[in-house]
């Protein structure tokens, strides 16, 4: 089952989201169908759905360990069951 996962980062800048990326290298990640990022009043929100959550797990260590690099703290997190996506 595909799964929605939501992450608000406070403290994370233009310039930090751009390192986070750029230690990610190019390419998606097995598993994931969408990336959304989006400047927020504070910081940033990803969106991000997934094929699955064995998919999610597998990349969120990579994850985290870019957006540590770049000197962001941790995110607010929430994964959801993904009801629908529409491609456009």
């Amino acid at each position: 089952m595909a799964v929605t996962a939501v992450l608000e980062f406070p403290d994370m800048t233009q310039e930090s989201y751009e390192a986070t990326m750029k230690a990610l290298g190019e390419g998606v990640p097995p598993g994931l169908q969408v990336h959304i990022a989006s400047r927020a009043e504070e910081g940033f929100l990803i969106v991000a759905v997934w094929d699955s959550q064995e998919a999610l797990d597998a990349f969120s260590p990579m994850f985290e360990k870019a957006w540590t690099s770049a000197g962001v703290g941790q995110p607010k997190r929430r994964v959801l069951p993904t009801q629908h996506v529409i491609k456009g």
